[in-house]
């Protein structure tokens, strides 16, 4: 075994882009020659918006040879629109490459990329050189200025940003993942408070939330009663002026302020329906047409989706206008000067208009969780912020031209969507909605059944990997038990529960139960008589047991697996199908799934 480091040292990257750059060399190693030299588990990967290391415990042979040939490749795995080709170099990037370091047990490694050649040094912002001796060296004397352990620099900006707001009498809410974001751009952090004028004071509060947070580094604070307060905390590097850096945010911040009320105020003379024609004029994904086409299939999608889930009349409307609004304020001045401000720019202009408050609200959860840090409250919040982004990726999937990174992001978004909100309403089902829209409002042909076989394997595997994350059991994880045509909310309920409370035996009879249902399911029924086991599970399904029995799944497998075992063997050994085993299963998953 040897010990590797490597550490590419780079101008300034901006924050979109540098964080996508973990995903891309994680998944570019594991599918490259790298993969043979090492296991997953000993990889680690840190990227901030200077610095690119990847260090891990290698295996093999002639590994310094190999490792000069390969290093070079390590960027080209990594994938973004916004690269560029530096000088006459071969290999596009997001930035010109300044200094690598490259170890492997502790000597150097001959590399060069782009005309930098590989040195025993590491950089300090940018400009400060340290000799390095051996990978703890690199450690021991960078991670001071960087701090490799994510949890600690995360930390260390929430602690010392709830000590300033604390002294100032407010609080802050703000998502981990904008933490994350300051941590990575800002190496050394220090932190100072400042203020907003407060003449702007009575623009709405998500106005000013949203604009302080345009700023990567800069963090709202709010009063107790969890009103937006004048004072901000801006996170800066500590080789910078703390005054001039305080004038520039300040500065900034009112001048973005100021426009906004001006803005708005001209919007505001146009009520938000007049805005939806001038969708025609903007696109989100060109192959996919304009927004007022988007919001054609929407309003498709969403009736639909109505249908399935047989809402209340009075929320099905609601459904519809606001459906019929959902990108109408992306046509506004405001939004287009202050993209971040979508949906909140619908809520507050249909406020002003007199719309009922729940229909602003669902147009503005349209886009959470985001950088609000909470979900949608509200069934028709859900339901539209789930077909926005279904809409989306089966689209690019049938167009054939997409980013995967994005198309899961999406996926992982709306399954996080899905299982917080606990609608009764498959993947399967959104899936092939969408894809009838999409029939309808056709943007060419395409081969539905190889779109809908993307679009589902895509969602199962994302999905299992949240199931892995929540720590459900592996063997529940089986083609057997999961599938795109349950209602995941209930499902990853049920499969925690189980999880926490069965043992092998019971998992292993729950699986079969799975297996036999799926078998009987998709299977033509005959015109014969129940068998002997179906009966008896029949008898064990009366109010009686039931009644007993409650909500306890568990126990209805222990108590009941004989009778169980012999419904499997029976079909297992070829027992027919009839219209009653259908019934049959069909009312064991109503029961406790």
């Amino acid at each position: 075994m040897s010990k590797f480091l490597m550490e590419i040292i780079t101008n300034p990257m901006d924050a979109v882009t540098f964080q996508n750059i973990e995903e891309d060399i994680r998944e570019y190693l594991r599918s490259s020659d790298f993969n043979s030299f090492f296991r997953t588990e000993d990889l680690n990967i840190f990227v901030n918006q200077t610095r690119i290391v990847i260090w891990a415990n290698l295996f093999g042979e002639k590994l310094n040879e190999k490792l000069t040939e390969l290093i070079p490749s390590i960027l080209r795995g990594v994938e973004s629109p916004n690269q560029m080709r530096w000088d006459t170099g071969s290999i596009t990037f997001f930035s010109p490459i300044i200094n690598i370091l490259s170890l492997l047990d502790d000597e150097l490694i001959d590399v060069e990329i782009e005309g930098v050649k590989s040195r025993k040094v590491s950089l300090v912002n940018l400009f400060d050189e340290i000799e390095i001796e051996s990978i703890d060296d690199y450690f021991d004397k960078i991670d001071k200025y960087v701090g490799f352990n994510e949890a600690e620099r995360v930390n260390k900006i929430r602690n010392q940003v709830l000590k300033i707001a604390a002294s100032l009498g407010k609080k802050f809410n703000i998502n981990r993942d904008k933490l994350i974001k300051i941590a990575k751009i800002i190496e050394n952090p220090q932190f100072l408070s400042a203020n907003f004028d407060d003449k702007y004071y009575d623009l709405p509060e998500e106005f000013v939330f949203n604009i302080i947070n345009k700023y990567d580094a800069c963090i709202p604070l709010i009063f107790e009663d969890g009103k937006i307060s004048d004072s901000y905390i801006i996170v800066y590097n500590k080789n910078k002026n703390s005054e001039k850096v305080k004038n520039m945010y300040e500065k900034s911040l009112n001048y973005d302020l100021g426009l906004i009320e001006e803005v708005f105020e001209k919007d505001s003379i146009v009520p938000l329906k007049e805005y939806v024609p001038r969708l025609n004029w903007i696109s989100k994904f060109d192959q996919l047409g304009n927004l007022y086409d988007k919001t054609t299939r929407v309003k498709m999608f969403v009736e639909k989706v109505a249908d399935n889930l047989s809402l209340a009349k009075e929320m099905e409307k609601d459904l519809y206008v606001a459906a019929d609004l959902l990108k109408a304020d992306l046509a506004t001045r405001t939004v287009k000067k202050y993209p971040q401000l979508k949906g909140v720019v619908a809520k507050t202009m249909l406020e002003k208009e007199g719309y009922e408050s729940v229909i602003g609200e669902a147009i503005l959860e349209q886009y959470l969780p985001g950088i609000m840090n909470r979900m949608p409250e509200s069934s028709i919040g859900y339901i539209l912020a789930i077909v926005d982004r279904y809409d989306d990726i089966v689209g690019l999937l049938i167009s054939d031209e997409y980013n995967m990174r994005l198309v899961k992001s999406k996926i992982d978004e709306i399954l996080s969507l899905i299982i917080n909100s606990k609608l009764e309403i498959s993947v399967a089902t959104l899936t092939r909605i969408a894809l009838y829209v999409y029939t309808e409002e056709s943007i060419g042909a395409f081969d539905y059944n190889k779109v809908e076989k993307i679009v589902e394997d895509l969602f199962m595997q994302r999905y299992k990997n949240i199931l892995r994350g929540l720590g459900v059991k592996a063997d529940l994880m089986s083609d057997d038990v999961l599938s795109c045509e349950e209602c995941f909310g209930n499902l990853t309920e049920k499969l925690l529960e189980i999880s926490e409370e069965a043992n092998e035996e019971e998992i292993s009879l729950l699986k079969n139960l799975f297996r036999i249902r799926n078998l009987v399911m998709t299977s033509e029924s005959m015109d014969y008589e129940s068998s002997e086991a179906e009966r008896r599970l029949s008898e064990l399904l009366g109010d009686d047991v039931i009644n007993e029995v409650g909500d306890n799944f568990i126990s209805f497998l222990k108590n009941n697996k004989n009778v169980l075992q012999d419904l499997f063997d029976f079909y297992d050994n070829g027992g027919y199908v009839t219209d009653y085993s259908k019934k049959l299963q069909t009312e064991l998953k109503n029961r406790w799934f």
